[in-house]
């Protein structure tokens, strides 16, 4: 082999070796969902149709976002709630306690859905700017009006759903009396 055709074929070696290894830590990077399933369904709804959705109740939070991604209603399920307690558990937040009571939960369980639709459309654009899930807070008893209880809303590919967080054991989906529904007093999305 000549000196010149050697140069060659070391500085080919070279550039797919550089090659081959961007790749891999493209991949690396490349963000990815907590699940190998997406967290999110393809399907939109916008605020308005949420709102009908939801009964008419007005949004708190009304200019988080004009259009919302629907929430796929067997990944919430079966997945992120597992997901959800693993890293309760890993900051050491593992049952219900005053500093750590029920909007706690819920904060920390809609706002790990949202990060986890970040991460899945970390390099997508798309109309919606967060997943259809939420915090509600409503009076589960009417003859204690001063106590409220925050739970999770959700906007899945099965309808609206309401889940208590602080169940670990399992998913718990709630079914909301109509005076409870009636008592909804927060709703941020």
């Amino acid at each position: 082999m000549t000196p010149k055709l050697l140069k060659l074929t070391a500085s080919r070696i070279a550039a797919t070796v550089i090659a081959v290894g961007v790749l891999f830590l493209f991949a690396a990077c490349w963000p990815k969902s907590e699940n190998s399933k997406p967290v999110y369904t393809g399907t939109t709804v916008t605020q308005s149709e949420m709102i009908t959705q939801l009964g008419h109740y007005p949004f708190t939070d009304k200019y988080s976002s004009l259009v919302y991604e629907v929430v796929d209603y067997d990944w919430l399920i079966k997945s992120y709630h597992d997901i959800f307690w693993n890293r309760m558990f890993a900051e050491g937040i593992t049952k219900w306690d005053p500093r750590a009571n029920c909007a706690v939960f819920t904060e920390e369980y809609v706002g790990g859905l949202q990060r986890a639709y970040y991460r899945d459309h970390f390099q997508s654009s798309g109309t919606a700017l967060r997943m259809a899930v939420g915090e509600m807070w409503y009076i589960p008893d009417a003859a204690r009006p001063d106590l409220g209880h925050a739970v999770v809303v959700a906007v899945t590919n099965r309808g609206v759903v309401y889940l208590e967080p602080q169940s670990r054991a399992a998913p718990r989906v709630l079914s909301l009396t109509t005076a409870q529904l009636d008592s909804r007093y927060l709703r941020k999305f």
